[in-house]
């Protein structure tokens, strides 16, 4: 039998003692269904007190045929378990039934193995899926879907069998889910060390979704999409952060610049980034040589959801940020600016340096922008930081006789 394989059952201390509470050399019948089974009383006293140890200790019963309408399949594996092999179960309607009828036979070391063995089963678009529970055992991964879900299930079934003393257990079919089968692979080979291909930010956010689903905490903050970078200025390391992965509880507000750490996986905290893919904003030069960076559409939503939550929950504002007609404007000198922007291209060249710019009045089609937050006197401001425009569309006269990419 495929299920069947010689070896020590890692969850007990094997015992190779057997209590004589049938004679050892002894033979008894069992029907199951219609296939018989000779065990020895070595065997049926390997698990016991059972079914069958409690009918065949009665005299009247030592030399009849023991019949029980139940699955001879099944039972075939109980009755290797009663032999002394150890039960490698690949399938979970398999593992289900199984369980069961340990209970119905009341087979105590079957019932406790089973219920303390390594693995989970799981049937999921119609496929059974087995893996290792200390796969899904670390820090921020449990308890989690699987552990709260297999244990009640099976404790359930125990206790309506034992409990309501029910002639036999209710029909019981293996855990099953509605969910994406094989983005649940996925997310076993990443716990298995397997680096997988993100395929797309579709892809990365599907299975950061499942991983939700499933409450594996410290999965989902390895999958989120970031970059560590060491700031030789500040000889500290900084991590980078889309806004939409920003966690609120991950940050550290108490240092002159703010911090992230994230949930069981950092150890230490880094100065936080955050990073704006192709943002809807204009960049403007006032008349006092302030750059304002204007905000608008999904990206003025965005931005503006999350300095609201920070003024709200942490009662804070910030120095640089004003919110004028549905409009976030966050406004810093041009000094600033040139120093922190050398990534600029204009008709796919670099440009080298802004201090020939008189006026800048553009409007970003495809950019890159990052923010920091620092704290200056108990005020908290933001330096946007542009790394990258490759596609600038003037407004106004100015750079209007350029062609930009």
């Amino acid at each position: 039998m495929d299920n069947i394989r010689q070896k020590t059952d890692k969850t007990h201390v094997f015992d190779p003692s057997i209590k004589e509470i049938l004679p050892h050399e002894k033979m008894y019948n069992v029907q199951i269904g219609n296939e018989r089974f000779v065990l020895s009383g070595a065997s049926l006293s390997s698990d016991a007190p059972s079914y069958f140890t409690n009918y065949f200790s009665n005299s009247a019963n030592n030399d009849k045929i023991l019949f029980i309408d139940r699955s001879p399949t099944v039972f075939k594996l109980i009755y290797a378990h009663l032999q002394g092999y150890y039960l490698e179960i690949d399938d979970a309607d398999v593992f289900t039934k199984l369980f069961n009828d340990a209970l119905y036979y009341n087979l105590p070391k079957l019932r406790d193995s089973l219920k303390n063995n390594e693995y989970y089963y799981v049937l999921i678009e119609g496929k059974s899926l087995k893996f290792s529970k200390n796969l899904i055992s670390g820090p921020g991964n449990f308890p989690n879907f699987f552990t709260v879900a297999n244990d009640a299930l099976y404790e359930d079934i125990s206790n309506l069998i034992v409990d309501k003393k029910w002639i036999r257990p209710p029909p019981q079919a293996a855990p099953s889910l509605n969910r994406c089968s094989v983005l649940l692979i996925e997310l076993i080979k990443i716990f298995q060390g397997v680096e997988i291909e993100i395929r797309s930010e579709e892809h990365r956010k599907s299975l950061i979704r499942e991983a939700k689903y499933y409450r594996f905490g410290s999965l989902v903050e390895k999958l989120i999409k970031h970059k560590i970078i060491y700031n030789p200025f500040w000889e500290k390391e900084e991590i980078l952060i889309t806004l939409e992965y920003l966690d609120q509880k991950s940050l550290d507000l108490s240092r002159d610049y703010w911090s992230y750490k994230r949930f069981y996986v950092d150890e230490f905290e880094r100065i936080l980034q955050i990073q704006f893919e192709y943002p809807d904003v204009e960049i403007n030069q006032d008349d006092n040589n302030y750059i304002i960076f204007k905000f608008h559409s999904k990206s003025n939503h965005k931005l503006q959801s999350l300095l609201t939550k920070f003024s709200a929950s942490r009662e804070m504002t910030f120095a640089n940020v004003a919110f004028i007609q549905n409009k976030t404007l966050i406004k810093i000198p041009l000094s600033q600016f040139k120093s922190f922007n050398s990534s600029i291209k204009l008709n796919s060249k670099q440009l080298d340096s802004l201090k020939t710019v008189e006026s800048i009045n553009w409007k970003l089609l495809k950019s890159l922008l990052r923010f920091k937050f620092l704290k200056h006197q108990e005020k908290h401001f933001i330096l946007p930081e542009l790394v990258k425009a490759e596609a600038v569309e003037t407004i106004g006269d100015f750079y209007n006789e350029l062609q930009f990419i």
